[in-house]
């Protein structure tokens, strides 16, 4: 069974990556490079099942521990165990289209395999959620483009918490 996430907490707001995949140490080095740029610092690695009652179990916990932002990698194909977007669906209470359409877009535009993309995107509480591929190069593209947004959005999102 794959295991593996990825917890980064950035500036003073708490982001968890949950990775369904394996992670090797170069593309973990090259995650925390360009985390670092933007402000994140990676803290510990936790394992997480890939089967849908375990990944909602580990994604409810992080949204019981308000963390501001979720990303998970991995298992949003069409794999039989890929179950992030059912697992992520259940739990959300308002989905994000745009921010998928933005991370699809953005996809598009390298050629990335962006129409078979089930990912999601959606608030918990306030906890955002962002369901993404584990291939390396999409997920520095796509965090290139979104983190300006992200920024915006964790400052909104803790504006509402007080």
């Amino acid at each position: 069974m794959k295991e593996g996430m990825l917890l980064i907490e950035f500036d003073k707001h708490s982001i968890a990556f949950v990775q369904t995949g394996d992670m090797d140490e170069t593309m973990l080095d090259e995650i925390k490079e360009i985390m670092s740029d933007d402000g994140f610092i990676l803290k510990k690695t936790i394992n997480a099942k890939r089967d849908i009652d375990s990944f909602k179990e580990v994604l409810f916990k992080l949204f019981m521990e308000d963390y501001d932002v979720i990303f998970t990698f991995g298992g949003i194909g069409m794999d039989h165990d890929d179950i992030v977007p059912e697992a992520t669906g259940d739990l959300i209470d308002k989905r994000l289209p745009g921010l998928e359409g933005a991370i699809m877009y953005s996809l598009m535009e390298k050629g990335a395999y962006s129409i078979l993309n089930r990912g999601k995107c959606g608030l918990f509480r306030q906890t955002l959620v962002i369901n993404l591929p584990s291939k390396k190069h999409i997920i520095i593209e796509v965090l290139n483009t979104i983190s300006p947004m992200l920024k915006q959005g964790i400052h909104k999102i803790r504006k509402n918490r007080k």
